[in-house]
């Protein structure tokens, strides 16, 4: 096939770990096959989430093709925009059936009523993949769904004694970030052309794509928030997820100490970048700071850039629990300090991360120490573990 003519539709679904997931995949597919992308989402608000407030994932997209919202709206023209989706989906079916293109999905395709389309497509043009490089979380029960099982990673003994129904599947290529995905072992899945991706996290288009904008990100961070005094310095960036939704307390207590700890050890001697998650009541964390700052002084940005981007400029990062992006950052050389100030005994066991540099707890409480340490240090530069593997493109072939 002409590297001209290769596109893939990309649909997503309603998360932005989704789509950070999946962008640095589709970035390699571009470099290495030629392949263009249009990123079709149905959740107008994780479509406005990348367009207007993600601006790294924004303009990633942007390098290697479109995105595009085909959900319902609402508003002014109502008729055309409950027609719209049907016009485009039914336009997709035919570039795909004529036009050679191809359909990526983590799922979203299975689901009634998209299935419909999706039965109107040839199988080796449907491409199906895993939905995050981690892998899913929690163990095998009897409460999961037949799809949920086959999204665990096990070998083929484990997966021969748990498993159950098997979940619909249609995809002439699966991607996986993982050889021990359960859906390579699909009784479907047999004639597939099938692909692991591993290391996900750091191919080569996605990292070249950081380091040269990482720099300008930060700088223009620091311009709107009239801090360019603090360029040319170190960072500090603290995590701290949807805090807003936790009720026991333990989350803000936690990211109220680390305010408190780093507003008297480091003021405003450098730029604190604190990465709340993108749909938070940003209300509650401002009262979070300002209970933590009382009468000190500190330089800090409520942010939406990426994780890598704020970790090419960090002396270290700070979390209030556990997270998929502690794993990101372990990989990059910057130091990683959690905060379970706010948890009891059994609470920290639970949240403790293995990728911690640093745990902080009530019984430990040395944050202000730690956060001194790492400042006194030498900061080493920023690791990026390209990936070393090409990519196979021959499933384009077809």
């Amino acid at each position: 096939m002409d590297r001209q003519t290769r596109h893939i539709y990309v649909l997503l679904r309603n998360k932005i770990i989704g789509v950070d997931s999946i962008v640095p995949l589709c970035m390699q597919l571009h470099k290495e096959c030629g392949v263009t992308f249009t990123f079709m989402f149905f959740d107008y608000s994780s479509f406005k989430a990348i367009r207007n407030d993600n601006i790294v994932l924004s303009d990633a997209i942007n390098t290697i093709g479109r995105s595009v919202f085909v959900g319902r709206g609402s508003g002014k023209y109502k008729i055309i925009s409950k027609i719209f989706p049907i016009f485009f989906l039914i336009k997709m079916v035919f570039n795909i059936n004529f036009k050679k293109r191809y359909i990526m999905h983590t799922g979203g395709m299975n689901i009634k009523p998209l299935r419909f389309f999706l039965n109107l497509l040839p199988l080796e043009r449907i491409i199906f993949n895993e939905v995050t490089p981690y892998g899913t979380r929690h163990p095998y029960s009897d409460k999961r769904t037949s799809e949920q099982f086959f999204h665990l990673r096990q070998t083929q003994d484990a997966y021969n004694k748990t498993k159950g129904q098997l979940p619909f599947l249609k995809a002439g290529v699966l991607i996986g970030y993982n050889k021990l995905w359960n859906f390579f072992k699909h009784p479907k899945a047999v004639n597939a052309h099938k692909i692991v991706f591993d290391d996900p996290r750091n191919p080569d288009a996605w990292i070249d794509f950081i380091k040269e904008k990482s720099s300008n990100y930060i700088d223009d961070e620091l311009d709107n928030n009239l801090l360019s005094h603090q360029k040319n310095k170190h960072i500090i960036m603290v995590f701290i997820g949807r805090i807003h939704l936790d009720k026991t307390g333990g989350y803000p207590d936690s990211f109220v100490h680390i305010i408190q700890e780093i507003s008297k050890s480091v003021g405003n001697k450098m730029p604190i970048f604190i990465k709340p998650h993108i749909f938070s009541d940003l209300e509650f964390v401002k009262k979070c700071i300002s209970k933590g700052v009382t009468n000190n002084k500190m330089d800090y940005i409520l942010t939406k850039l990426h994780p890598s981007v704020l970790a090419s400029r960090a002396a270290m990062s700070i979390f209030i629990g556990n997270s998929t992006v502690i794993k990101e950052v372990s990989g990059l050389n910057v130091p990683i300090v959690q905060c379970l100030y706010g948890f009891d005994e059994q609470g920290v066991s639970m949240r403790s991360s293995k990728q911690a540099d640093y745990i902080v707890t009530k019984q430990t409480d040395d944050l202000s120490n730690i956060i001194n340490k790492l400042n006194s240090i030498d900061r080493l530069p920023i690791v990026y573990r390209e990936r070393q593997q090409a990519l196979d493109c021959s499933f384009l072939q077809h």
